[in-house]
């Protein structure tokens, strides 16, 4: 048998978090989807404070939705 030890999802995702500078309580979410010969694709999930969500509509605010004709 195989003296291989499993690295938890908790364990890891605070390891990756630290890596990329981000802030593991606010992470709900990682996945990291690797190809050959394709970009890595690495998508995280994370909370979002009352002030980001604010700004997030602020900057929101500032387009408008235009149907396409057709």
């Amino acid at each position: 048998m195989s003296d291989l030890k499993i690295s938890a999802g908790h364990e890891l995702g605070q390891v990756v978090c630290k890596a990329l500078g981000l802030d593991a309580s606010k992470i709900m979410s990682m996945s990291i989807h690797i190809e050959p010969n394709k970009a890595a694709v690495v998508e995280i999930a994370q909370l979002i404070e009352e002030v980001q969500g604010e700004q997030l509509g602020n900057d929101l605010a500032r387009y408008r939705l235009v149907p396409i004709e057709g």
